[in-house]
């Protein structure tokens, strides 16, 4: 038996009906997702759905969390997400609504102002939410020290590596080794500048359930105009600052037109939806060079 004939008879199961499509055909799930197998199918009630295939993670059980993330937040609120309907745990697959649309392209405020609105959503929950409830987010940062330690880390990991690749050893040894103790002794300074301790966690009132790996890069723009926001593989608690941080520096941010009006537009929106959080733009602009 082949996989996709497996999986197809997975959804089947899940769905409790024959299916009149399944497909991996690229051009219907290029959209959607990256880093997992995804198929699309209908069933024969004509309803449209994903199937997520989820890659193996001995440390991080990406098929629970992303779909107990995705039922939580459709049992909590208004959020423009895909539906969780079913899972196989053995088989590490979960079956979603289908968003119909295309990755977003071009940034103007219609998309700035749903994307924030989105994060203060996220952030009212986070308020009524239990910190037992969910784990951290992957790679959750909630000091300057915290971050310096991952980098530091990636950083090792490349060295060992290294030596197989000319190119990474001339990047690391001329490019990226020189900057690394120059910037965390300047961080190391302003923060010395401030009241806030450099090895010093947030406050947990602070803290943000965070999809992690967020931005426009994992949305869909449906007909209407409306985003809907993707991949919840990673998400748990977080520093808000660390949340904008990776949203503004994420390398696929590169291949959309994200301009400096609107992204004015969309620093001070965010500066408004944190106001409760007297260090949140401090830490931001100090960590956000790290």
């Amino acid at each position: 038996m082949n996989n996709k004939y497996k999986l197809k008879k997975i959804a089947e199961e899940l769905i409790g009906m024959p299916l009149a499509k399944f497909s991996s055909d690229q051009k219907l799930v290029k959209n959607h997702s990256k880093n997992n197998r995804l198929y699309y199918f209908v069933a024969n009630d004509n309803k449209e759905y994903a199937l997520k295939s989820y890659s193996t993670d001995k440390f991080h059980n990406r098929l629970n969390v992303e779909f107990e993330t995705l039922n939580y937040l459709t049992k909590s609120g208004n959020f423009n997400i895909p539906e969780p309907i079913a899972r196989n745990t053995e088989e590490n697959c979960g079956i979603y609504s289908w968003i119909n649309g295309e990755k977003v392209k071009n940034i103007s405020e219609i998309e700035v102002y749903q994307v924030v609105n989105f994060i203060e959503k996220l952030n009212k929950l986070s308020m009524k939410t239990k910190l037992i409830n969910f784990p951290n987010a992957k790679e959750a940062c909630f000091s300057a020290d915290i971050i310096v330690r991952q980098i530091i880390s990636r950083y090792n990991t490349l060295n060992r590596i290294a030596p197989f690749n000319n190119d990474l050893t001339e990047f690391l040894r001329d490019d990226l080794g020189p900057l690394i103790t120059p910037l965390i002794i300047k961080t190391k300074k302003q923060y010395h500048n401030t009241t806030i301790k450099f090895e010093g966690e947030i406050e947990n009132k602070n803290k943000i359930l965070s999809p992690s790996d967020f931005g426009f890069h994992n949305s869909i723009k449906n007909n209407d105009g409306e985003l809907y926001f993707i991949d919840f593989e990673y998400f748990g608690w977080d520093d808000p600052a660390k949340l904008i941080g990776d949203f503004l520096l994420h390398p696929a941010i590169q291949e959309i037109n994200f301009y400096l009006k609107e992204w004015k537009l969309f620093y001070s929106l965010i500066l408004n939806s944190f106001k409760k959080d007297p260090n949140f733009n401090k830490r931001l602009l100090m960590n956000l060079p790290l």
